[in-house]
């Protein structure tokens, strides 16, 4: 199976090395971009003004304009995927297991506090109360609606992230009545998949596109569908993963699993298929080049260890092989819980710990790609709270080329950043930043992106942003692909 040599997914993926050996990136929040042909038009419709600061080039995205993948023919010109190459032998076009260094240089101190700043969208707009997740298109950062809210918010990266004309907001329930919240956004290099509806009002089965390349406050650049009107049973999605072709919907309280072609027609029957392999109760998934990953909620649950799809296998009830599952993350460590996303450094793929309804944790899971899925002696547990008693309960990871970011959920919690140069059991590689210090303060957050400069954390509970410098040279890890999702 093939995949595009440089779709750049701000939510969960990208690939380093680290010494001799492959280094990815993941975060809980979708976000790509794409270098391949294919720019977007000027003003509104995407283009970043050259005065306005970073811009396509400065985050390997293409040229000075911020070219992205125009199209899902321009990722895929010749019409059969063979422009699609993120197998694990694209990853090493080398053979020998490297990928290109990890940049060591440039990064800055979490623990500083003038590298911080927040902002709340809620002080200009009453609506813009309350989001989950994000995407990133090489320019704007999109945020989605938490549950109970239909405000949508676009941020423009190359404008000033405390000006209230840097934001604006779409209202979705002016597409439909049951449009009011969400769990998350994907990006595949030009249209921008808003993922869940409202949960609440059983209408999980709504899936929202936009088109990047139309004005964001024109309706028709926005498409509602109704799932069930192709394949009727119940659904219900939190956030979802793209790997150069495919946008995977990952299943929450649903036994199926949903899977759109980029390369055809969004409405068409013919352009979805449908498993229940891995239906039940994940929270995020991550796409490591080859293998994308399912992120269990509440791993307590029976049946709920993590799962993964070989993408190159076949996306059917039928293909058994193509799936496999891990080990429970329990019999490593008795204290896990359950999970909220996670991310892919270019090797490792890590879990954020969330606990469940009944308590949370702070102990981070993290899997060697190259090593056996199911054998424990591939996985390892870090407990956050050796740290700080308050790096626990996140929703959400993102990754900037070096580090790997925890996203707090609750008010009085920490970010907590975690090296992967360092040793992963040593307390000396993790690090963390209150961010109830700030001022507008925080109230915790669901989600987070990285736009090749600075990490955005996305408030759940108000309309206070708050965002991290956190490189002095702005850019996107040099991978081969930079795919992920998060929320």
């Amino acid at each position: 199976m093939n995949r595009p040599a440089e779709v750049h997914c701000m939510a969960t993926l990208a690939s380093v090395a680290r010494g001799a050996g492959p280094v990815f990136l993941v975060l809980l929040v979708s976000t790509c971009s794409s270098s391949p042909s294919g720019s977007l038009p000027g003003g509104e419709n995407g283009s970043p003004d050259a005065s306005a600061g970073v811009d396509g080039s400065a985050l390997g995205m293409g040229g000075a304009d911020g070219s992205l993948a125009a199209t899902a023919e321009t990722l895929d010109a010749a019409g059969d995927g063979s422009a699609l190459d993120a197998t694990a032998e694209a990853l090493d076009a080398g053979g020998d297991g490297s990928v290109p260094a990890i940049d060591a240089g440039g990064y800055h101190d979490v623990g500083d506090p003038s590298l911080w700043s927040s902002f709340d969208v809620g002080a200009f707009d009453a609506g813009a109360n309350g989001f989950v997740g994000a995407a990133f298109d090489g320019r704007y950062m999109y945020f989605p609606p938490s549950y109970g809210n239909t405000l949508l918010a676009r941020l423009d990266t190359q404008a000033s992230f405390t000006s209230t004309s840097s934001w604006t907001f779409f209202d979705m329930s002016t597409l439909n009545s049951n449009l009011f919240g969400a769990l998350g956004a994907v990006f595949d290099g030009r249209y921008m998949y808003v993922v869940g509806g409202n949960a609440l009002a059983g209408d999980d089965d709504l899936v929202v596109r936009l088109d990047t390349q139309a004005s964001f406050a024109d309706p028709t650049a926005w498409t509602v569908l109704d799932l069930t009107t192709i394949h009727d049973v119940n659904y219900s999605f939190t956030s979802g993963v793209f790997d150069g072709r495919y946008v995977y919907f990952v299943p929450y309280d649903s036994p199926t699993l949903a899977r759109y072609d980029t390369l055809s027609d969004f409405t068409a029957a013919s352009s979805w298929t449908f498993t229940t392999q891995a239906g039940g109760d994940y929270m995020g998934g991550v796409f490591d080049g080859r293998y994308v990953y399912f992120v269990p909620w509440d791993s307590n649950l029976p049946g709920q260890d993590t799962e993964r799809y070989d993408t190159t296998g076949e996306f059917v009830d039928s293909d058994a092989g193509a799936w496999s599952s891990g080990i429970d993350i329990a019999t490593i460590n008795i204290n896990t819980v359950g999970f909220q996303g996670g991310a892919f450094d270019g090797r490792y793929f890590y879990m954020a710990p969330y606990g469940n309804q009944l308590s949370s944790d702070g102990i981070v899971p993290r899997f060697d790609t190259t090593a056996q899925f199911s054998s424990a002696g591939s996985w390892a547990t870090f407990d956050a709270t050796q740290v700080n008693p308050n790096a626990q309960n996140f929703f959400g990871a993102a990754f900037d080329g070096r580090y790997v970011y925890f996203v707090p959920q609750s008010p009085g919690l920490v970010v907590t950043r975690y090296d992967t140069l360092g040793s992963f059991g040593s307390v000396s590689s993790w690090s963390v930043f209150d961010p109830s210090t700030l001022q507008p303060a925080s109230n915790g957050f669901e989600g987070a992106a990285f736009d090749g400069q600075y990490v955005y954390f996305v408030p759940w509970l108000d309309g206070v942003f708050v965002r991290f410098d956190a490189k002095s040279a702005a850019g996107l890890p040099p991978l081969p692909a930079f795919h992920g999702s998060f929320f």
